[in-house]
């Protein structure tokens, strides 16, 4: 099944001005296709950032709990709110 992933966060939060959130990215970045990996999510586009504080990522998994676990996992969800 295919999903549309939505990320969205304040211009407070952004990594682009937020010493926090961009640690925690640059931490989990890299990290982030292994995630997806365990957890049979695969990412098939994005993501595709722009400046609205908008992330958009396509991506397939068998059950929609994988991809949440895997949300979860990545740690999107302490900067953004997903949908």
């Amino acid at each position: 099944m295919h999903f549309v992933l939505l990320a969205s966060h304040s211009p407070e939060v952004c990594p682009s001005s937020n010493a926090t959130s961009k640690a925690m990215l640059l931490e989990m970045g890299p990290q982030i296709p292994a995630i997806a990996e365990k957890n049979g999510v695969k990412l098939l586009a994005g993501p595709f950032i722009n400046r609205e504080h908008l992330t958009v990522v396509i991506a397939e998994a068998d059950r929609a709990e994988h991809l949440d676990t895997f949300i979860l996992e990545a740690r999107l969800a302490q900067w953004n709110t997903v949908r």
